[in-house]
């Protein structure tokens, strides 16, 4: 690989996200990469289909994201359009299959559900697996990787709690058992690198850098199919029977960790009780505004949610008519058709017909 190439992946992974039938904001992509967790930002990834990456580049400079688009117009694989808006070409549309023909792309990535999670697991995840694989060589003279006291007393209660009923022996082996088939469910290259993190029994993890150097790939793309591998890791975890411990362990590390923080949780309370989205405001003493973005930001996170019932039945089937003739109609082009409706019920009703529509 020669080092123009591999300064090139992050540049093609941000080319891919951009569209040639939608004009895109990179602003906009750039705050949902890195997590900007506002009720505008998460429609605009709904809106984008971007919901996956949310929060999956939290460390990502402004300055070197720009500096990528700004390569990528120069290059004509993006055009600009108005309003700070760009298009992807045809070049950089042939540009992203050929450069993804050779290198990793991304399919598991569930940042706005998982993202916050995903690094507490993964700490939580290796410690455990370093603990078992000594314990089950029963040497005591190793130095954990987890230097935090709150998560080295967890796992010894979590030991605890399981010597009740298994044997060290058989605990390590039931432990060992579900990394092997866990590994199997996963793309080879995931389970490579995650393999090769791992630190156990005479094993030391590698490190994003000595795994790039092993597998001759940029350091980007390591992490990229870590992080990808990981997302698939608690899939499989949470939607199958076949991993007990690694559940565990799962949910462990979302404890203190909730989709919604405390104010859109307390709006979401006294909806749910049968108030008015007036009297909610009125009540906790805040601006109407703000607590209808809570509304948008729940409905947006949790698909289940019932956007129906917020809405008065003959509003939802006037509005619901209008997309159904033009699915792009604008909120002004709304107003002047006669019809008078809060714009968050215009956005509600937006993220419903994507709903319906799938």
């Amino acid at each position: 690989m020669s080092r123009l190439e591999s300064s090139l992946y992050l540049e093609y992974l941000f080319l891919s996200l951009f569209s040639i039938k939608e004009a895109k904001k990179p602003l906009s992509v750039f705050h949902i990469l890195t997590g900007k967790r506002t009720a505008s930002i998460l429609y605009v990834a709904e809106s984008y289909q971007l919901k996956h990456f949310f929060n999956c580049f939290r460390h990502l400079e402004k300055e070197d994201y720009f500096q990528k688009i700004d390569s990528l117009l120069k290059k004509n694989q993006l055009e600009e359009a108005s309003d700070n808006h760009v298009y992807l070409t045809p070049k950089g549309e042939q540009s992203v299959t050929t450069f993804f023909e050779t290198h990793y792309y991304p399919s598991h990535f569930n940042g706005l559900l998982e993202g916050r999670s995903l690094k507490s697991f993964w700490r939580l995840l290796t410690f455990v697996t370093q603990v078992l694989s000594e314990m089950s060589h029963e040497n005591v003279q190793y130095l954990p990787i987890e230097k935090e006291w709150k998560q080295q007393l967890w796992l010894k209660k979590w030991l605890q709690m399981h010597k009740k009923n298994l044997s060290k022996e058989l605990l390590s082996q039931r432990f060992a058992s579900e990394w092997m088939d866990l590994l199997a469910l996963l793309e080879p290259s995931g389970a490579t690198v995650i393999s090769l993190k791992l630190t156990g029994y005479k094993t030391y993890g590698k490190t994003t850098k000595q795994i790039s150097n092993l597998l001759e790939l940029e350091l980007d793309e390591v992490q990229v199919i870590l992080t990808d591998a990981l997302f698939q890791c608690i899939k499989q975890i949470k939607e199958t029977n076949q991993f007990p411990l690694f559940f565990e362990l799962y949910q462990e590390s979302i404890r203190d960790i909730s989709l919604f923080n405390q104010s859109t949780l307390a709006t979401k309370k006294l909806m749910d009780e049968g108030k008015a989205l007036e009297e909610v405001a009125n009540s906790r003493g805040l601006k109407l505004s703000t607590v209808s973005e809570h509304l948008i930001e729940l409905a947006i996170m949790d698909e289940a949610y019932p956007i129906k019932d917020l809405i008065a039945e003959r509003t939802y089937q006037q509005i619901m008519g209008l997309f159904e003739l033009n699915p792009t109609i604008g909120y002004y082009e709304i107003e002047e058709q006669g019809y008078q409706v809060p714009f968050y019920i215009y956005r509600l009703l937006q993220i419903e017909r994507r709903r319906v529509n799938g």
